[in-house]
């Protein structure tokens, strides 16, 4: 048995142990990484294994739920008080704040934050996107740069997108708002009201040109 050295003043009796192998923070870390075949700057806390899942140099993971996930990548990201699915693909330089809950072989791409977020198996939640407080069904696909606007200055608001929904890029979401399954949204909506399943939507946005607007000096 291996202890960080941190353990030893919470229970002090595992010193006396004999099958107890004392390591300084340094050499844990660095027996956790060879048995786990991690190389580079990976940091883990006191209660965490690298066992589970492979994960690339610069990933920090923060009291993690302890159950294995088989096949579950996790690369440069932050994950804190989140758990992560069978097979789920996490980074690179992904910010997972505490009380996610991602479903088998999920994505959470590059450039990507949430928060509360509860995550369907197969839904991928690809790159530059922040969901908070939201639950996402199965087999949807986040669009590049989308948003969920969950805070009004004083509460925090929930999202609910379905299953097998098509969110185009640069989507806004401003909480409370629900999306059923099967839908469909144009490249730069705003959503801002509840959408029924099986539709479309997507947010007239007139496009003005006007040329010549800059002084000829500043051409």
């Amino acid at each position: 048995m291996v202890v960080f050295c941190e353990r030893t003043a919470a229970d002090p009796g595992l010193l006396a142990r004999p099958d107890v192998q004392k390591l300084t923070p340094y050499q844990s870390a660095r027996r956790i990484m060879q048995t786990a075949g991690v190389t580079g700057e990976v940091w883990l806390n006191a209660n965490e294994s690298a066992e589970a899942e492979p994960m690339a140099p610069e990933t920090k993971l923060f009291n993690r739920y302890p159950e294995p996930q088989p096949e579950a990548v996790v690369e440069r990201s932050r994950v804190q008080g989140s758990h992560i699915g069978r097979a789920a693909n996490i980074g690179p330089w992904t910010y997972m704040r505490p009380g996610n809950e991602l479903g088998e072989e999920t994505k959470a791409g590059a450039f990507v934050e949430m928060k509360k977020a509860h995550i369907g198996n197969g839904t991928k939640v690809p790159h530059l996107s922040y969901v908070g407080d939201a639950e996402l069904g199965e087999h949807t696909n986040i669009g590049g740069g989308t948003i969920t606007a969950n805070y009004d200055g004083v509460h925090k608001h929930h999202t609910t997108i379905g299953s097998n929904v098509h969110v185009g890029a640069g989507n806004l979401f401003v909480a409370p708002v629900t999306v059923g399954d099967g839908v469909t949204t144009g490249a730069g909506s705003v959503v801002r009201h509840d959408v029924p399943s099986d539709s479309m939507v997507y947010s007239e946005n007139t496009q003005h040109v006007v040329e010549g607007w800059k002084p000829e000096w500043e051409r």
